[in-house]
Parts: C-alpha cells; structure tokens; sequence
C-alpha cells in the first residue's frame, strides 16, 4: 500500500482553482484501494475543510492564517506528520505556497525517505528554483517548462464543468453577454475589466469575491461566489468570458470550463492560457495590457464568435478531463 501524504494551504475562505484540483485529486487517489491517503492543511478554508471531511479521509487541519503564527507552529507540525510517515510515503502540495513548501521541504529534511511530488504554478517555480534539490518529480499543469533538471511530469488539469450548451449560432452582437469569474482582484485583472466596462453597453455577468467586489456598475451584475449547478448555468447564460488576469497561469480551470461549453476566451498575453487562444483559435489575445486593448480584442472576438466557437470543440477533444485520474495513477504504479 503506498501512503500519500497531501500538504494543502487553503488560505482562502472559498473553493478556489487550487482547492478543487486538490479535492478532485483525491477523489482519483481514493479510487485506488492500494492508496492510503491522508491531509494536513495549514490555511484556514473553511469550504474546503468541508468538502474534505464529506470524503472521509484522513485529516488534520492546523487551521493557521498569520505567516508569524505558522513560524511558531512550525515544529510542532513536523512533528505530527513525522508521526505519521512511513518509509515509503510520498508528499503531494496542492496548491504551492510558501507555507506548504516549508513545511513539506522541512519534513523531507528529517525523512529521507520520503519523496515530494509538487504540483507547481510559474511563479512559486521561478521563485524556488533551490527545489530542484529537494523533490523527485514535479507535475506541471499544462505548460512545459524545465525548471527542475527534467523532474517534470505533464499532467492536465481535471475539467470539472461538463458541456452544457452547443456552439453559438447567428448571435446578435448587441445581445451579447460577456463573463467574468474569480478573485474580483487586480492582479486577475478585475480593475481592467471594470474599466472596459465603463465604455461600452454590453451586459456582464460577474461571478466571485475579492477586494473590488463593492464597485458599481449599471451593465454588470454581481452574482457572488457560485459552485455547482450556478457554475454551470453561468457559463450557459455568457457568450464571451473575458480572462484579464495578469498572473502568468499555467492552467487556467474557468478559461477551459469557458471553452468546454462554446465559450471564447479573451485574455492578455501571458501564461498558458493565451497559448490555448493562439493554438486553437478559440478567442482573442489583447495586443496589450490595457482597457483599450482588452476592448479591441473583445470586439475582435464577436465579431468572430460563430467560427471562435466552432473551434472549442477540438479544445474538448483535447483536454477530456477523464484522462486525469489515469494519468494521476501512473505516476503512483
């Protein structure tokens, strides 16, 4: 039986992105009897401790939020997972945060045995390169990149919003609904949706919570943080999702749950997302990062709509998200 340690930071109070490739993960790991599965926790994401324990596994939540705090805990947490360790184990993060990797970089330390399976985003890669020394192999969402000597394993992200609608036909231009879903932050870009906004009559729908969520709009209509069916019916009711994030993503879960049901995409030009846009032809890469350009490009992309929608379908051919739990498997064979 291989024993698979999961090191979570759900700092966010909410599901997000992360969360839910940790939970549909477990899910795959559980499928396999030979898995024994346990997670420890150091954020304070009440949602996911939730969902966690409707699983039934294994599971300790050390529930911190203050970096200080997590310091003063650290010991104390090694010595739990420690604990719980056998010769064989293997450690899993997902997400990657700072505080997950310390902790799990720190129990590796003590155990040598134990081998860590880290699932990376851009910036905690370039930022941490030193963990190339540490970790026996990385899997990377969608995106090739050799940051550590060629430890990198390739697996896709798990779509999770199966096709609810077909492909767009004769829409008309002025009828169209544009979509926005996720922090209501700048660094995802929620002040240059706003901002494009303000200059045009197309209605939006906005899904998500963040620190620009109070900000007014006569065109946009706040539907809060939804899960499940209002996920779903959400991207039913858009026609366009517009993705200005400025964070160089590796695999964006909305952009491809946009796509998977006929949605464009309009994003800036960064991380991998652009790169589906551009290889698939199934939206609008802005030629900058501005409100002009995010205007321009949207425009681009109804006025093109039919032929951009047509075009997802190869985008879920490609990506079948029931690929991901047999490509999860094999790396744990």
């Amino acid at each position: 039986m291989t024993q698979i340690v999961i090191i979570e930071d759900s700092s966010r109070y909410d599901l997000g992105g992360g969360q839910r490739i940790t939970l549909e993960t477990i899910s795959c790991l559980q499928s396999e009897a030979k898995n024994n599965i346990s997670l420890y926790d150091v954020g304070c994401g009440n949602e996911f401790r939730s969902e966690v324990l409707q699983k039934n596994i294994s599971s300790n939540f050390f529930n911190l939020k203050s970096t200080s705090r997590f310091f003063y805990r650290l010991p104390s947490m090694v010595a739990v997972i420690l604990k719980s360790l056998d010769a064989s184990a293997k450690i899993i993060l997902y997400p990657t945060t700072t505080k997950a990797l310390i902790l799990a970089v720190v129990v590796k330390m003590f155990k040598k045995e134990t081998a860590i399976v880290f699932h990376q985003h851009y910036k905690p890669a370039k930022v941490f390169s030193w963990l190339k020394f540490f970790v026996s192999t990385v899997i990377i969402p969608g995106a090739i990149e050799d940051y550590y000597d060629k430890k990198t394993i390739v697996i896709t992200n798990p779509i999770q919003i199966t096709k609810s609608k077909q492909q767009c036909n004769e829409i008309q231009p002025d009828k169209i609904t544009l979509g926005f879903i996720g922090s209501l932050s700048s660094h995802k870009g929620f002040d240059m949706f706003l901002g494009y906004q303000k200059t045009n009559t197309l209605n939006a729908l906005v899904a998500g919570t963040g620190p620009l969520k109070d900000t007014t709009s006569n065109n946009i209509h706040y539907l809060d943080y939804i899960t499940g069916q209002n996920k779903g019916r959400f991207y039913t009711d858009i026609d366009v999702l517009v993705f200005p994030s400025r964070v160089e993503e590796t695999f964006s879960l909305v952009c491809f749950e946009a796509l998977f049901n006929y949605n464009p995409v309009v994003c800036f030009d960064i991380g991998y997302p652009a790169k589906i846009v551009k290889k698939y032809n199934v939206g609008v890469v802005a030629k900058s990062f501005t409100s002009e350009a995010l205007n321009d490009a949207v425009q681009e992309c109804i006025a093109n709509i039919e032929m951009l929608s047509l075009n997802c379908e190869k985008v879920i051919m490609d990506f079948d998200g029931n690929n991901y739990c047999n490509d999860l498997h094999a790396v744990f064979k």
